[in-house]
């Protein structure tokens, strides 16, 4: 019965457990530089806009090329691409490293270096999340992409309680070297992992338009695929725009400093952890994630909301926590939904626009609120544009009823 259990987990097969364990370490080493870049900008400029801009810079790309990109690197090597991305992102963190222990850093230059590693990532991101199809069985699949997301969200706790320790103790250039060092791993084993073939049945010889169109009709011509990109919209705009963007609200809200930055930054990691584990837990059909996300949505709303009136620390921890595990619960079983609904032949550039409805709209709306919070207090923003997403829900939920 034991052997049963395990047997249905993406654990009980090698290659992955391999795999999930290189990754996290240069997830690790992403959430610390993330952290870091964020911080480094504020300290810099103490501009809201900046520090959002630095800090959503590495989703901005994703979020508007990730489509027209996969056209192209869903036809690539997939082995071939993660080796390059990772090579090529460990290079530019060492370029951030150099500058800060030459103590030539200015805030355009790392703007500049912070899309820079954004492009990067949006090449890498059709080819992680095909990855995940080339590892593990299809019957593993949900489990699969259940524990990728618990172990990216494990790292979003230990990342940037790290990156806190890092930057006191050893300060911003100790932390973008142990971020560069943390790919090495990563690019080893992908190496060497062995990897299942993928079995394609669509006509070749394609124009990139006709690639592109294919994939869109692919994702909109499917009523549960168009509603799960619609939601992960409203849910990057409004919960996860306000919730990745913790370097400016705790610069220019809580007037805090990298202790407050590095605790809600937890807070936030442990609340995605366990709404991760809250999808792998339901069941593992479309009707069943649609209604756990629509009903987690208002609850996540108002604890993002209530953020906005800067209540003492130990308050936005809980808040914090609160709307990490919703946004993390809705996100998961968007892409979930879409990993089950698409054909093989479209994999690669309908979860690009899942990427793209997600990440777009987040780089939308946290850049959208460091730009406000330089005309108006930004807690007031904060408040105003969760409350324009309750009504956004509402309207979700009439035009999704049957689906319920």
């Amino acid at each position: 019965m034991e052997e049963i259990a395990v047997a249905r987990t993406a654990l009980s097969h090698v290659p992955f457990r391999y795999y999930i364990a290189a990754h996290f370490l240069s997830l690790v080493g992403m959430w610390m530089e993330r952290i870091a870049l964020g911080w480094l900008a504020w300290q810099i400029t103490g501009s809201t806009f900046w520090t959002s801009f630095v800090t959503m810079a590495n989703v901005v790309p994703t979020g508007l090329l990730g489509p027209f990109i996969a056209v192209f690197v869903e036809n690539w090597d997939t082995r071939r691409t993660m080796i390059a991305v990772n090579a090529t992102q460990a290079a530019i963190s060492f370029v951030i490293f150099l500058l800060v222990i030459l103590e030539a850093v200015q805030i355009e230059l790392l703007a500049v270096l912070a899309v820079a590693l954004g492009l990067v990532s949006a090449v890498g991101n059709p080819a992680r999340l095909v990855m995940v199809s080339l590892l593990v069985p299809r019957n593993l699949m949900p489990s699969a992409v259940s524990l990728s997301a618990v172990s990216f969200n494990c790292s979003r706790v230990i990342g940037p309680a790290l990156a806190g320790i890092s930057v006191s103790f050893v300060g911003f250039g100790g932390t973008f070297l142990f971020n560069t060092l943390s790919y090495l791993p990563f690019i080893a084993v992908m190496a060497m992992m062995p990897l299942l073939a993928r079995t394609l049945s669509g006509p070749g010889g394609l124009s990139w338009f006709d690639r592109l169109g294919s994939g869109l009709r692919s994702a909109f011509g499917n009523k549960v695929i168009a509603w799960s990109l619609v939601f992960v919209a409203l849910n990057g705009l409004t919960l996860r725009g306000t919730l990745e963007n913790l370097p400016a609200y705790v610069g220019g809200v809580l007037d805090g400093d990298i202790s407050a930055l590095t605790i809600l930054s937890v807070a936030l990691g442990v609340g995605a952890i366990f709404g991760a584990i809250l999808v792998g837990i339901a069941k593992g059909e479309a009707r069943a994630l649609i209604r756990q996300s629509m009903l987690l949505y208002p609850v996540a709303a108002a604890a993002v909301a209530g953020i906005g009136f800067a209540p003492p620390v130990y308050a936005s921890v809980a808040l914090v926590f609160l709307g990490g595990l919703c946004a993390t619960t809705i996100a998961i079983g968007t892409q979930t939904i879409i990993h089950l609904a698409v054909d093989e032949d479209h994999r690669a550039r309908v979860l690009a626009w899942w990427g793209t409805f997600g990440f777009g709209a987040l780089s939308i709306g946290g850049t959208g609120l460091g730009a406000v919070g330089e005309l108006v207090p930004m807690g007031h923003a904060i408040v105003a544009l969760n409350v324009i997403g309750v009504v956004g829900w509402y309207l979700l939920l009439l035009t999704s009823r049957k689906m319920l």
